[in-house]
């Protein structure tokens, strides 16, 4: 048996006693998926419709999505949630804290920027500095970034013009304008991927991967339009408003063609309504299913948001009076007036919603704290959302200096995405970039490939999700390949790979490497795995132990 072999058999081994440790979906999930199954998508009291234009979710569509909604967060288990956690253990020592903030913050951290994070005095001015991205420089990561990316930088007209114009086509074709949609779909993920690598402003680019997941579209290559609209959206609605108000990056989302196109607001008219969009824009975007709305709601939201589309022939919002329902619609309550300003009155009045203050505050506590956060600790920032009007920067602060952002019990306790999993890997080995299409086409196999999820609710942050032996092994398998050389497009450092060789062997190597990787103790099963691979690869040197500990669950605890 050869020695890949071997490291190939301890590994899987490790991954699926790990897991069979871990339980991937509770009681309390089954019973609600089950009961849901007993139930009619449609509450009693809700508008019925003749119109065979009106398209409505059948039974087996409606559970599914509610299937979907409880995996992904968006319906509360609220008994899974504990009004109040314990601290497990000590408190937090400064250096544990420092690595609690760069996995939280930051897509962990790169070599050595603990020890120089420990000499400035600790975790509180870095992170404070991250809640400033603008205070930032990353004018270097920009000019890269332009220099390997033709489009980098382009309107969403001159976007239009590279692709719309000279590919009229759905499918591929041999225009030159497909050449450029294709090199859009391979370029978007790796823009963002070689960001979050990269960026200076750490914190700026996890809030971005979680409003791309919250406000999510699929950029299909099938769509000319949805390729580069896309790539607008990026630019113009997450990285824009993600350190904004709340009702802002609510409104251009709404607004935005890649998102009335993904969920077919744009064709939604008076006599045809499609009710994709004022359904997620609630059990999504704002309050969570199934709270304080009702079928009715969702029909009349979607009366009050028809003629709300974009001019294909420049991708630019327009409301289209003949397009919409006539007559005023009530939602939630309230009145709402016809015409564009009833549907702009409409969204806003979602976005300053008291259930939207709790839903988003509790799904930031679970991005940022823990998968089940405290009951206290969401109430007490919902209450920080709705006193300062939506102002995420505020919000984002209140949650990173409260006390539960720093308790043991929240110390590690997170599994990482893929996405999660492969950017602090390549931070990890302070990865050299010379073309990051390869890693995001790699992230795709992983199971999260960027702005390819085809389901609104966008890939979920919880452990559950991706606990499977599959998801460890490709895991594992980057790690391995990235420290051979093999992944193409990226490789170590030759400073780090200096700094690991310096380590050397034995225990004094694998006691360096953990220290570097992982900040805390491994668990016996890996290091009983360390020890394997010691005895089946003659050796225990740190050019051995680094790609294992890369892709060990040690690692993807953050």
């Amino acid at each position: 048996m050869t020695k890949w072999s071997n490291l190939f058999k301890v590994v899987m081994i490790l991954a699926i006693a790990t897991l069979l440790a871990i339980p991937v979906i509770g009681q309390d999930d089954l019973d609600a998926i089950g009961d849901l199954g007993k139930k009619d998508s449609r509450p009693s009291g809700a508008v019925k419709t003749d119109n065979p234009n009106h398209k409505k979710l059948s039974k087996d569509e409606a559970l599914r999505v509610r299937i979907m909604e409880i995996m992904s967060g968006a319906r509360t288990m609220d008994d899974l949630a504990p009004i109040s956690q314990q601290i497990v253990g000590p408190p937090l020592d400064e250096k544990e804290k420092i690595y609690q903030a760069l996995n939280r913050m930051a897509f962990g951290a790169t070599p050595g920027q603990v020890e120089r994070m420990m000499d400035e005095g600790g975790w509180e001015s870095w992170a404070m500095a991250q809640l400033d991205p603008e205070s930032i420089n990353d004018t270097k990561l920009e000019d890269e970034l332009g220099s390997k990316y033709p489009w980098y930088g382009m309107t969403i007209t001159q976007l239009h013009k590279r692709v719309a114009d000279q590919c009229e086509r759905e499918t591929m074709c041999d225009r030159p304008g497909c050449a450029n949609k294709r090199e859009l779909y391979g370029d978007l993920p790796a823009v963002i991927l070689h960001r979050a690598v990269k960026s200076e402003r750490q914190f700026f680019e996890v809030m971005a991967e979680f409003w791309r997941n919250h406000f999510a579209v699929d950029q299909r290559l099938v769509s000319s339009r949805m390729v580069y609209t896309t790539t607008d959206y990026e630019e113009n609605v997450i990285r824009k408003h993600a350190f904004g108000k709340f009702d802002d990056l609510l409104m251009a989302s709404a607004k935005h063609p890649a998102m009335l196109e993904f969920l077919d607001n744009w064709i939604s008219r008076k006599g045809a309504w499609n009710e994709n969009y004022a359904r997620e824009i609630m059990e999504l975007h704002t309050l969570g299913a199934d709270r304080y709305y009702n079928e009715r709601d969702v029909l009349e939201l979607t009366r009050a948001l028809t003629g709300w589309t974009f001019n294909p022939s420049n991708d630019r919002f327009v409301f289209k009076p003949n397009n919409h329902e006539p007559g005023m619609k009530m939602v939630l309550g309230k009145r709402i007036p016809e015409g564009y300003n009833g549907g702009e009155y409409a969204v806003n009045m979602l976005a300053k919603h008291r259930g939207t203050a709790t839903f988003i505050s509790e799904k930031l506590c679970r991005y940022l704290i823990n998968d089940h956060p405290p009951k206290a600790l969401v109430n007490k920032i919902a209450g920080k959302f709705k006193s300062s009007n939506g102002d995420l920067k505020k919000v984002y602060e209140a949650i990173i200096t409260s006390p539960e952002f720093m308790q043991r019990a929240n110390y590690r306790s997170k599994f990482k995405t893929p996405f999660e999993s492969t950017v602090s890997t390549l931070r990890a080995v302070d990865a050299q970039i010379s073309d990051m299409r390869p890693t995001a086409r790699l992230v795709g196999e992983m199971g999260q490939a960027i702005y390819n999820c085809p389901d609104p609710t966008g890939y979920y942050d919880q452990a559950e999700a991706w606990l499977d032996s599959g998801v460890l092994t490709r895991r594992w398998d980057y790690a391995w390949k990235l420290i051979r050389g093999n992944i193409n497009g990226v490789a170590p450092s030759q400073k780090f790979l200096a700094r690991v060789h310096e380590m050397g062997s034995g225990e004094k190597a694998k006691d360096a490497l953990i220290a570097e990787l992982i900040g805390a103790d491994l668990g016996t099963a890996t290091d009983k795995m360390l020890d394997d691979i010691a005895k089946t690869s003659g050796g225990s040197s740190s050019n051995t132990l680094l790609p294992v500990l890369l892709g060990s669950p040690a690692f993807q605890q953050q």
